[in-house]
């Protein structure tokens, strides 16, 4: 029993000295020349030392969500650019080993306006200010190995301000990808919810459209490269009108298998972001059979106005599209093929026949309120094929984009998520009354 005792002691001494082993620490801010920085300039480029204590190489580095890549070394030298405002400003900074163990700091400094500010020329970076390091501890040689990265989003040549990143970095719209990618390596997961129950039709029962009659999708991102990544969203679909002998509902769901290249990046000196996005829809039946569809898209989008407003449009088409029929009102809902064979063989009627296809034209426009706080409209016009002739497919609503999380609440007039549903249009011109929100995560 002793030796019992004794193992286990050791094995939570072993394991909190592991754990205490790995950690990191700013050593010092310096200019690009690498002399220390007592004063220094709105969007002022500089460097941070930072120095890994422990831990298994390789490291992987991520400054301010983005990965930077990874080295061997325990000294990193980081290229950044300060901000465009006064105030307090962090960088968070996180190294993983190769065990998966992380150790995080920030990189944290300070722009004060002067009282008395002597006349600058036209065009320049503006107010002088202080810094302040997150560590004031020298740990270790500075002439020690060393590797230096820099972060292509903060070292670009293009204005920094409190909300771009939030404004650029969205990977998905409400209904559609963007232009962006998510960048290597990195995950993403959305839980998208809405309603198909209008908000006016008995709210306190469905409770705006929050428990009855919803779709919910689930999406999981993954960056391949810096450029490529691929996006998969599951969505519940609804009972389809074949094997009418069947006792147990025929069902269909949406499967979006979605890669996306971006080959412009607007802050790397593009004029701006571009990306096209192509793979299927696959229609799954709990009988085991199925249909897909197979979509392509391209899109563009662009900050103004100091970054505070993002537009974008693009194209996209689907092969095979679908609508399903809000509740209460709007045109019925679009027969699959099977189900027109289904009818046709039970001798029943059935509609007339419509285009499988569907080409349509997605419009974007987002303001930033704060670094954090967005409004947001996604337009999809459907030019071509099957519409549902009751107006395009509108989204609007509101966002709080943080480093790690989005959190949207909106009001649309299609409760048909999916890829190739959510191009067909809305159930009405005039309303906007379907309920939405959703919450997604950066990793």
């Amino acid at each position: 029993m002793k030796l019992l005792t004794i193992c286990l002691l050791y094995c939570v001494f072993m394991l909190q000295a592991e754990s205490a082993e790995f950690e990191t620490r700013v050593v010092s801010l310096t200019t690009n020349t690498g002399d220390p920085i007592s004063a220094f300039k709105h969007n002022q480029p500089f460097k941070a030392l930072i120095k890994i204590i422990g831990g298994t190489a390789p490291y992987t580095l991520v400054c301010n969500g983005k990965t930077l890549g990874t080295t061997q070394k325990q000294l990193i030298r980081i290229g950044l650019r300060t901000a465009i405002s006064d105030g307090d400003h962090s960088i968070p900074v996180v190294i993983r080993d190769q065990s998966g163990k992380q150790a995080s700091t920030h990189i944290t400094y300070q722009i004060e306006a002067l009282k008395t500010e002597p006349e600058e020329p036209a065009g320049s970076l503006g107010t002088l200010g202080t810094l302040s390091l997150a560590s004031d501890d020298d740990w270790g040689d500075e002439d020690e190995d060393e590797e230096e990265v820099e972060d292509p989003y903060l070292n670009s040549n293009r204005d920094v301000y409190p909300w771009t990143e939030n404004q650029s970095r969205a990977i998905m719209n409400t209904m559609l990808p963007s232009a962006v990618a998510i960048g290597d390596g990195e995950w993403y997961y959305r839980i998208l919810h809405i309603a198909r129950e209008r908000i006016d039709d008995e709210p306190m029962t469905s409770f705006i459209g929050l428990d009855d009659n919803v779709k919910i999708g689930f999406q999981v991102s993954y960056g391949i490269s810096e450029n490529l990544d691929v996006n998969v969203q599951r969505t519940n679909g609804r009972s389809l009108q074949v094997n009418l002998n069947r006792v147990e509902a025929t069902k269909m769901d949406y499967y979006d298998i979605i890669f996306r290249y971006q080959f412009m990046n607007q802050h790397k000196g593009d004029l701006m972001d571009a990306a096209i996005h192509v793979g299927p829809t696959l229609m799954l039946r709990n009988t085991g059979s199925g249909e897909q569809s197979f979509n392509i898209g391209a899109v563009v989008e662009r900050n103004f106005m100091k970054d505070r407003l993002r537009l974008g449009a693009g194209i996209v088409y689907s092969s095979l599209s679908v609508y399903e029929r809000t509740i209460g009102k709007g045109p019925d809902t679009k027969l699959t093929p099977d189900e027109y064979d289904a009818l046709q063989a039970a001798g029943s009627p059935t509609p007339d026949a419509v285009d499988d296809h569907t080409l349509a034209i997605p419009l974007l426009v987002k303001y930033a309120l704060t670094e954090k706080q967005q409004l947001f409209t996604e337009v999809i016009v459907p030019i071509d094929g099957f519409e549902t002739r009751a107006g395009p497919s509108i989204s609007a609503g509101y966002r709080i984009n943080s480093n790690s999380h989005e959190y949207s609440v909106y009001l649309s007039n299609t409760g048909n998520p999916s890829y190739n549903g959510a191009i067909t249009g809305g159930h009405d011109y005039d309303e906007i009354n379907l309920f939405g929100f959703f919450i997604s995560a950066y990793f």
